[in-house]
């Protein structure tokens, strides 16, 4: 896909859609990339330079910069979230989380990415019953869980981490 890496248009769910950097921006990318990337219904490809091959040549690329590891990780725990959310059933909607940030089957799971990590409000009206809250940080590969909901109307959650940090909300059966 082309487009903006800072705000991916969201996928249809009609075919696969690939975020790739090679065609956003080239060697680029930072860490809310990957996640952004899942909230709106893509698959991630990083144009990475990670080994030195010959023709790679951006020369905004440093193999040093700690950025590349930051995002290759993040890529991973990505995935580790999108193996767990049903993607034959999920799609993006950003309308149902403030940081329109959502990837949700909206009478079941909602994965919602919190770019700032505060505070963000998920509208759960389509949810009946209770669920699990679950937050993860992926500075620090931590995981919390948070207090059952129960749907069936919005709701304000407030990140147990602090930092400002990318943080995930995992709204789940």
């Amino acid at each position: 896909m082309n487009g903006d890496i800072d705000n991916l248009a969201p996928a249809t769910g009609s075919k696969v859609s690939l975020s790739d950097t090679d065609h956003l921006c080239g060697i680029c990318g930072d860490a809310g990339w990957p996640w952004r990337s899942l909230m709106r219904g893509h698959n991630t490809l990083l144009m990475d330079g990670y080994d030195g091959s010959p023709g790679v040549g951006d020369p905004n690329y440093h193999s040093t910069e700690g950025i590349w590891e930051i995002i290759r990780t993040y890529m991973g725990y990505a995935r580790s979230f999108a193996q767990r959310v049903d993607l034959a059933h999920a799609l993006p909607h950003g309308e149902l989380a403030s940081s329109t940030y959502c990837l949700a089957v909206p009478d079941n799971e909602y994965l919602v990415l919190l770019p700032t990590g505060v505070n963000v409000t998920v509208d759960l009206s389509g949810l009946s019953g209770s669920r699990t809250v679950e937050w993860f940080q992926p500075k620090t590969n931590e995981t919390v869980m948070g207090a059952n909901v129960t749907g069936g109307s919005s709701v304000t959650f407030t990140s147990p981490f602090s930092g400002g940090n990318v943080t995930i909300l995992y709204i789940h059966p």
